[in-house]
């Protein structure tokens, strides 16, 4: 659940397991990434730049931020990803990632984080 211009919005893809080389949702994590574009897309028309929008989250909000920001074709100011990973991973770099370069990213874990990015 994310707070979202007043409006709580419900995004999430399920969680088959820690183990960082398991299975993953692959359906689930594009159809909440879909909707965190389709966001993104209304500040653009509602006149802010893609590259003055942050995206943020913790733990599966922080990995959807993080994936979401790396598939959106503008790019974005940064993101801020507390105690998350990357879905998908084995898929990174192989996307094109050109303007990730100017793209700032905050990831913090603790010293009791069993997950490591």
């Amino acid at each position: 659940m994310n707070v979202y211009v007043y409006v709580y919005v419900y995004y999430r893809f399920d969680l088959r397991t820690l183990d960082a080389n398991g299975p993953e949702d692959e359906e689930g994590i594009r159809r909440a990434t879909e909707l965190i574009h389709s966001m993104i897309e209304q500040e653009i028309k509602g006149g802010i730049a893609s590259n003055r929008i942050v995206l943020g989250g913790f733990s599966q909000g922080g990995a959807l931020a993080l994936y979401s920001a790396l598939r959106f074709p503008k790019p974005l100011a940064g993101v801020i990803a507390l105690s998350c990973w990357l879905p998908l991973h084995k898929q990174f770099p192989a996307v094109s990632m050109y303007w990730w370069l100017n793209c700032c990213v905050n990831c913090v874990h603790s010293c009791t984080d069993s997950l490591n990015v």
